[in-house]
Parts: structure tokens; sequence; C-alpha cells
């Protein structure tokens, strides 16, 4: 029994911690996943079938149905000499008649169409493209968001613990100052010094925490999850090619080039003909036998069938238009590449000179807090002998606080603007 009670202390223990150590890049991949905009890409899939089934629907037989009623001013009529010989034999011929009707279905299906129908379809799966790398343009700039929260969350935990630390010092100084105070060798207004000042460490610290569980909160909304307690400091290697982007941008761009492409050839398959059979049946008046019909006006059955190939001229009225269109379509989308990529080239020269700063400002960082180290516990001799009051000691206290922060602030705006890199470059 105690065995298995220790494994499920040890499993539960080990969940938690797993659940509680969360890495930048598995907080943006929680946050695209969790983000609404990720259910677009099922509906643009979705609608995109529905559009390119509706166009193959185009291959089934075609019925087409019609109700026709005309009136004519001329018809058919026998020449009156013959008329007059087959009336003298007992036959008379009315002719036919000049209101004519026709209750009509037609049954066509086409055989070859130059490619047209799978043209359409093209066209709309590139549309579809389109939208899913637009959508991907939206969700990338999530990335930004989730960085500057996870960032913000790191930087007030390191800030949590130099303030713990803080209150430490001073809760250690004034323990001693009290203690001085009892052998008659420090004034009570030392040790109130010590006591305010820690007292104000600790609401500032309680500040930080407020506003730490207020970004946490956000972060582990943004991650759909109970909570991001636990941050995994990111490494500090660049890891990017200079040489590639591959921004969501540029896709987007080249989808627009491509739907181009594609709408050029559906051009090109509109001036072909198309060849189809048919069959056609209609009853009305006249049929087919056009002498009989003569002899006697009646509705009658008629059909017919055969292969048809129909060559539709009118898209050269608008062809040469239609190409002008899509060359600028195709100089817009080179432009947009054009004004993308020198933004994205100063923004990634300004975070280089940012990151190559930041690292020679951090070069010092560490001496300065073992200076300011030294010098606060050499203060606290001086305190501890006499040779100083409480104020020199306190303002060495919060010089060394304050070195500390600086570095810590330091060293996550380095971690930020390299990622931040990262995210112009498209690597991450």
């Amino acid at each position: 029994m105690k065995t298995l009670l220790l494994m499920v202390m040890m499993l539960t223990g080990w969940a938690m911690s797993c659940r509680a150590q969360l890495t930048l890049e598995a907080c943006q991949q929680m946050a695209k996943q969790n983000y609404p905009l990720i259910k677009r890409y099922d509906l643009i899939r979705r609608s995109a079938a529905y559009n390119v089934s509706n166009i193959k629907k185009a291959w089934l037989p075609q019925v087409q149905a019609s109700v026709q009623a005309t009136v004519q001013n001329r018809t058919t009529q026998l020449p009156d000499k013959l008329s007059s010989i087959l009336a003298q034999s007992g036959q008379t011929y009315e002719g036919i008649g000049k209101e004519q009707y026709r209750l009509q279905v037609e049954i066509s299906q086409t055989l070859w169409d130059g490619g047209r129908i799978s043209r359409q379809a093209e066209v709309e799966k590139r549309k579809a493209e389109i939208e899913e790398a637009q959508t991907d343009v939206n969700l990338y700039a999530l990335r930004r968001r989730v960085s500057d929260l996870f960032f913000s969350q790191l930087l007030l935990d390191e800030r949590i613990r130099l303030n713990a630390q803080l209150q430490a010092m001073l809760q250690s100084n004034e323990d001693k100052l009290r203690a001085m105070l009892q052998r008659g060798v420090a004034m009570q207004s030392d040790v109130d010094r010590l006591r305010a000042e820690r007292l104000r460490a600790i609401q500032a610290g309680d500040e930080l925490t407020a506003a730490r569980h207020a970004v946490s909160r956000m972060l582990a909304l943004f991650c759909g999850v109970e909570q991001a307690d636990s941050l995994v400091k990111p490494s500090s290697e660049i890891n990017t090619d200079p040489k590639t982007n591959e921004r969501p941008e540029l896709q987007l761009i080249d989808c627009r080039l491509r739907l181009a492409d594609t709408q050029q050839q559906l051009l090109k398959s509109r001036l072909l003909p198309v060849l189809s059979i048919f069959a056609q049946g209609y009853y009305g008046r006249p049929g087919y036998n056009l002498f009989e019909d003569m002899q006697r006006r009646r509705l009658s059955l008629n059909a017919l069938a055969g292969a048809r190939l129909s060559w539709s001229l009118s898209s050269l009225y608008t062809r040469r238009n239609d190409l002008h269109q899509l060359g600028v379509q195709r100089e817009e989308a080179e432009n947009a590449r054009e004004l993308f990529l020198l933004n994205n080239q100063m923004e990634e020269a300004q975070q280089q000179a940012h990151i190559a700063g930041r690292r020679k400002v951090m070069q010092a960082d560490d001496e300065i807090v073992s200076l300011r180290q030294s010098i606060r516990r050499a203060t606290e001799a001086q305190l501890t002998h006499g040779t100083i009051d409480a104020d020199r000691l306190l303002q060495e206290i919060t010089k060394e606080n304050e070195a500390c922060i600086t570095r810590a602030v330091h060293e996550l705006e380095l971690l930020q603007s390299i990622y931040e890199l990262k995210i112009i470059k498209g690597a991450f």
C-alpha cells in the first residue's frame, strides 16, 4: 500500500511538473491551436470543396426544359397548282399553322471542353489557398503578443525573486540593528528606517505579484490552459539563416501569383470549342413530318439525337483586357513583395543592432553587480562598527538591487530581441 501511494505521489508530481514547464515554442503552438481564428482553416477547406464539387458537376448530363409558343407571318405551304390538283383528288392540305407550340426537353453530355472545367476548379483551389495564406498572416501576428506576455512574465518572475532577496537582506540588517539597539550601540531611528524600507519592499512585492498573476492569466487564456506558472527561459542562440525568409506574407504573395497563372490558363481554355452529344424531344406542332402536319394540324411527339461542336468567340472581345488585368495583378503582387522585403530588412537591421547593443551592455552587468555587492557588504560592516548610519546602508542596498534588476532586464531584453528577430525572419 505504501509503495502504491508513493508511486501515485511520484506520478502526480511528475504530471504537475510537466504541465507547469512551458517553453516559448509550446506557448506559441498552444496559442495558435486555441485561437478562434484557427477554425477558419476548416471553413475555407469546406467552402472550397463545395465550390469545386459544384464546378465538376458540369461533367454530369445537363437537362434543360422549355415551353415555347410562337406566331409566324409565313409558314411552309404547298404550291397553288399542287394544292388544286390534290383538291381535285379529294385531298386537302391546310398547310403549316402560323401558331406553333412546343414543350421541349433536351439532355446534353459534354465530352471535351478544352480543359475549361478543370481550370475553373483550379481557380477555386487557388482562391482557397489565398484565404488560407491570409489566415496564416493573421495568425502569425499572434506570435508577437504571446512573446510579449511570455517575456513580461519572465521579467516579473525575476523581479519578484530579486524583491524577495531585497526583503531578506533588509530583514537581516534590521535584526542586526535590533541586537545593536539592545546593546546600546544603535539608535531606534536606524531600526525604523530599515523597517520602513522593508515594508515598502513588501508592498512592491505585492504589486509585482499582482501584475505577474494578471500576465500569467492572460498567457494561460491565450494558450488555453488553466495556468502558466512556470516558464522555461529560452535559449540565446539565434540560429537563423540571413539569406532565407519564411514569412507567411511572402507565401501569400506567391499564392496570388499562382492564381493569376491559373486564371490565364482558364482564359486560354475558353478559346477552345466544346464537343458534346445531345438528345432532344418535344411535344407540339409542327413536328418533323411537315407533310403530315400540313394535312392535319395536330400535336405530336418528336425526337432527335446527335453530336454538337460549339465554339463561343465572345471571349475574344475581352481577352486583351483580361490579359492586361492579370498583368496588373502580377505587378501589384511583385510590388507588395518588394515593399514587404524592404520593410522586413529594415526591421531585421534594427533588431540586429539592438541585439549587438544589448550584448555589449551586458558585458559590464556582472561586474557592476559584483562591485555593488562588495560595496554593500563593506557598508554593512561599517554599520556594525558604528562608523556610518542606516541611510548610507539603505542607499547601497538600493543600488545593488537596482543593478541586479538592470542585469535581469538586459538579459531578458536580449532574449526577446533574439526571438523577435526569428519572428521577423519567419524562423519561429
